[in-house]
């Protein structure tokens, strides 16, 4: 009869409790919100603004969006521009209810063309930071091209999305929903500097959110 050693028999290895593969997904979450936080980190210096719009609409949405406030902050939350822009065009009901910007509060404000030169000057050389920044990036250029102006290649850099990720909330997150995750008590007005500024908070506090 052959003997077999038990210790050179193919034993099957034992199965990773429930405890390690908790542990072990909990280090990866962290990694990988640990190199999205380095992305935040890398993107809050000097050369760095972030830039928010109120428009009249959504692309696809509306047939004519335009933009009615725009502001840009530094990365001190100091305000380098912020100002209502007559859209030269009435503001529809829905675009309204959701920012509370109305047609006799833009009525005697600059329109974008008058405005086009100061916005280029606060943005030139800057990377462009915002919450879904493409919206308003494509927003410039949609209003640029209406001044019959060439819209610079902007450099950009969105928030949002890297956030998303970071939290496992894919690739869409609303900006009040982030704020609320990390305990931020102010609430989002909808206008062009308080989300500038709540973006920032938002930044700020994904940063030094501890592991």
């Amino acid at each position: 009869m052959k003997l077999v050693n038990p210790f050179h028999s193919k034993m099957p290895a034992p199965k990773a409790s429930s405890a390690t593969n908790s542990f072990k997904a909990k280090a990866q979450a962290q990694a990988i919100e640990s190199t999205y936080r380095q992305q935040f980190l890398s993107h809050m210096r000097e050369d760095c603004v972030i830039l928010d719009t109120e428009t009249t609409g959504i692309p696809g949405k509306c047939e004519n969006p335009r933009i009615i406030e725009i502001s840009i902050i530094d990365m001190e939350g100091n305000a380098l521009l912020s100002c209502l822009l007559n859209p030269e065009c009435t503001i529809p009901e829905d675009a309204k209810a959701v920012n509370g910007i109305s047609d006799e509060m833009v009525s005697g404000a600059q329109t974008f063309r008058e405005a086009s030169r100061d916005i280029l000057r606060v943005l030139r050389g800057k990377t462009i930071v915002g919450w879904n920044i493409s919206f308003d990036i494509n927003m410039l250029k949609h209003e640029l091209d209406l001044a019959g102006a060439s819209a610079p290649d902007f450099s950009s850099w969105d928030a949002m999305g890297p956030y998303a990720k970071a939290t496992g909330k894919g690739r869409f997150c609303k900006l009040c929903k982030a704020a609320e995750d990390l305990e931020i008590e102010e609430e989002q007005d909808h206008r062009s500097l308080g989300d500038c500024l709540m973006t920032l908070e938002v930044m700020c506090r994904f940063v030094s959110k501890e592991q």
